[in-house]
């Protein structure tokens, strides 16, 4: 509760998360615990909770732009229509977590743990998913768009109900033929000459976990 209270009242004044970012970059020895705090709906853009515990956290539609939460639990935690856009969750632990409706256009989810997590409805646009593990995370009409998904631990049911996956990096041509005949409207967007052209720029290489492909 202590820790708890420092934070509110950090981001009670005119510069929100700054008194508590400069109190943290001077106490990184200090285990941040915010176990089953509720933050929902709070403005927190931009604040550093790096490896903090934050399992069963309530943070719906919680302003959390830009913010630092690389290697942090998340787990089982609650973030409905949260603002996670520009963060970086890079090797956050997020199973089970509830994800519907956020925004995560352009974080860095590169490693992290995202099994069991629910994403129905999420924006998630040129995401780092780099060596992210999707495994029964629901994608169903989640936006990938553009996003990097090379080496994610990802099946082609979950990425078969997707919104959108147009111009998402990483997709071998087996994979996406494979999803295509799973839901055509998905792909009607794609074909192999498109394929072959976007693997000049790099943008489509790679390979998927050998399970999928």
């Amino acid at each position: 509760m202590y820790l708890l209270r420092k934070l509110l009242r950090a981001i009670a004044g005119s510069n929100k998360c700054e008194k508590w970012n400069k109190w943290r970059n001077e106490n990184t020895e200090l285990t941040i615990d915010l176990e089953r705090s509720y933050l929902s709906e709070v403005d927190l853009q931009g604040v550093n909770l790096k490896k903090a515990n934050l399992k069963y956290i309530f943070l719906c539609r919680t302003n959390l732009l830009r913010s630092n939460l690389e290697g942090a639990n998340l787990e089982k935690a609650i973030l409905e229509e949260a603002n996670l856009r520009l963060s970086n969750l890079q090797k956050a632990n997020l199973q089970s977590s509830d994800l519907k409706r956020a925004f995560l256009q352009e974080a860095n989810l590169q490693e992290a743990n995202l099994q069991g997590v629910s994403l129905q409805f999420s924006r998630m646009e040129k995401t780092n998913l780099e060596g992210a593990n999707l495994s029964g995370a629901n994608l169903t009409n989640a936006n990938l768009s553009g996003a990097n998904l090379e080496k994610t631990k990802v099946v082609i049911d979950q990425i078969s109900q997707c919104a959108s996956i147009d111009k998402a990096k990483y997709l071998s041509k087996k994979f996406l033929s494979k999803v295509k005949k799973k839901n055509p409207k998905l792909m009607e967007w794609w074909n192999e000459d498109m394929l072959q052209e976007t693997n000049q720029k790099g943008e489509w290489t790679g390979e998927w976990i050998k399970e999928n492909i």
